[in-house]
């Protein structure tokens, strides 16, 4: 492997074998903590002492001429409540700069705007507060999170749904735009499809994604995803990114990156390396940092909030000082081709351009199909 080449991750299980005079059987108990030896294989060695709580076992990893499959089992929506917290688009909220680089994109816009994935709705309800000429739908497949948002809509559509089956109609929307969802789905394929087809022709796409493959990042020198692998536990980052692995696939799927912003830097990146590993030590929480902070009563959550102030406001600094480096999130501006394009895209995607390596996968094949 190059320095700098940009990872295509896949999972390899490991193979179970039967314990054998040979063999230890630690393949057959993988994760368990311990570890049984036979007579011939203890003679050798001394016995190994179990760890409680056992240490989580790093998947392992294969190199892959496919995008390929997840790190991990889909992630579960249910389990934390994400986006109630209030959202404005300044330097001291948490995702005031994602939400900012977001209303840059809809400036001349007008009409319908779709956010995928909405949560609790606050990043919907801060564009509706913002732009209150627009139409805002927003979707989520959690409908405990779907409770919170339509508790107090603020002229927002909320609705139940699927991201790989949107229920709506072919080029309803003239933007779409996704906040941190792409990495916890099993098939990215399937969503980027679906955004191209709600999508009208010359529609705008506009798309947060962590980037923890991203060359020159803390996440890649660490092997986020590979070696360490607490975000794949505690936030259900089952997919690994880089920007240029994303700009091959959205390609493919018919939405090519026109523009690409940059932040989480360095301090971010230091900060949410230690809070994932803090989780691997205390354990898992109900919801993001700043869900928490907000719903937090008393002299913690007033600490709780002025921490994530202060955090919130170096970051934003920071993004703002080092604009044109790569970073660990991108913020991705695409368009929507027209149908002729998005098939000419396809035809002229070899395969090794853009970030996808190898033979195509089945569904890549589909898509093609799907899109000429």
């Amino acid at each position: 492997m190059h320095p700098g080449s940009t990872p295509c991750w896949t999972t390899r299980r490991p193979t179970r074998r039967p314990a054998t005079a040979h063999s230890n059987g630690r393949d057959a108990s993988i994760g368990r903590g311990t570890s049984t030896h036979s007579s011939t294989a203890s003679s050798r060695s001394p016995a190994r002492t179990s760890r409680w709580p056992p240490r989580p076992r790093p998947l392992e990893i294969a190199w892959s001429g496919e995008i390929g499959e997840p790190l991990a089992q889909p992630f579960d929506y249910e389990a934390k409540r994400w986006g109630s917290a209030m959202l404005r688009p300044r330097p001291w909220f948490m995702n005031g700069l994602k939400l900012r680089y977001l209303l840059a994109d809809l400036g001349p816009v007008r009409g319908k705007v779709l956010d995928l994935g909405c949560g609790a709705g606050s990043v919907a309800k801060a564009v509706k507060r913002e732009r209150p000429d627009l139409d805002v739908a927003a979707c989520d497949v959690s409908r405990s999170a779907l409770a919170i948002a339509e508790a107090s809509p603020e002229g927002v559509a909320f609705r139940a749904a699927e991201a790989e089956k949107l229920p709506y109609a072919d080029g309803e929307f003239d933007v779409v735009w996704i906040f941190d969802v792409l990495e916890h789905v099993e098939k990215p394929e399937l969503v980027l499809r679906e955004v191209a087809r709600v999508l009208r022709p010359g529609g705008r796409f506009h798309i947060v994604l962590p980037l923890e493959g991203q060359p020159w990042t803390l996440y890649r020198f660490i092997g986020c995803g590979t070696r360490w692998t607490a975000k794949v536990r505690h936030g259900g980052h089952i997919q690994v990114f880089s920007a240029e692995r994303f700009s091959g696939l959205a390609a493919f799927c018919g939405l090519p990156v026109t523009a690409t912003r940059w932040s989480y830097h360095f301090v971010l990146q230091v900060l949410d390396i230690l809070y994932f590993t803090w989780l691997d030590w205390r354990g898992p929480v109900s919801g993001s940092v700043e869900d928490m902070a907000a719903a937090r009563e008393g002299i913690v959550g007033s600490l709780m909030r002025a921490v994530s102030m202060t955090v919130a406001t170096l970051a934003w600094g920071e993004a703002t000082l080092l604009a044109h480096l790569p970073g660990g999130c991108g913020h991705f501006t695409c368009t929507r081709a027209q149908s002729s394009e998005a098939a000419q895209a396809t035809r002229s995607l070899s395969p090794r351009s853009n970030g996808i390596r190898g033979s195509q996968p089945s569904s890549f094949l589909a898509l093609e199909t799907s899109l000429t």
